[in-house]
């Protein structure tokens, strides 16, 4: 058995050379015309749409789901939770030894850490271009940032319909939540 999860493990590794995360920076607003009214997922229409666009890496990314362990840390704990989603090699969990798991202390490393270190995006967060360079220097990431107010609606779900669809992809989509009321 463990042979055999070596080898289904080896073979995903090899497939993940072209998958990629995707980042999106979402303002509510493309080019003035409102995407989508909220919807909550606690709403029976919340539930309906969850339920209709449940796909294999939306379960594998919520199995890592993890809290920001401060308010400046959406960036990490997303890039903490794709980086486990997609199987990458992760350092010892220095919470959790000896198991390896990605986490949003050991996700800074010295490549990363010129783009943003720990103190920087404590303070500050981290943008939408940096936290695409910030992920680029894990083996096997390829990041690609797309800005929703640099294209219009139609441009912009067409985008998001062909990351979702694609199996071994991942969204991140940074926004700002003021702007949503």
């Amino acid at each position: 058995n463990a042979e055999y999860m070596g080898t289904q493990r080896q073979k995903r590794y090899r497939q993940m050379w072209c998958r990629g995360v995707f980042l999106v920076g979402l303002f509510a607003l493309v080019n003035g015309q409102l995407i989508r009214p909220l919807v909550p997922l606690n709403t029976e229409e919340g539930s309906k749409l969850l339920l209709d666009s449940v796909r294999a890496d939306y379960l594998n990314l919520t199995i890592h789901f993890a809290t920001q362990i401060n308010g400046a840390y959406c960036t990490i704990a997303s890039s903490a939770m794709v980086l486990n989603a997609m199987a990458l090699p992760a350092p010892v969990d220095e919470d959790h030894v000896p198991w390896t798991y990605w986490n949003q202390k050991n996700v800074f490393n010295d490549d990363n850490r010129k783009v943003n270190n720990e103190t920087v995006v404590s303070m500050q967060g981290q943008a939408l271009g940096d936290l695409g360079r910030f992920l680029a220097v894990f083996p096997n990431v390829t990041t690609k940032v797309y800005y929703a107010s640099e294209s219009n609606v139609k441009e912009f779900r067409q985008v998001v319909v062909d990351v979702l669809r694609s199996r071994g992809d991942y969204l991140l989509v940074n926004y700002l939540r003021s702007s949503l009321n």
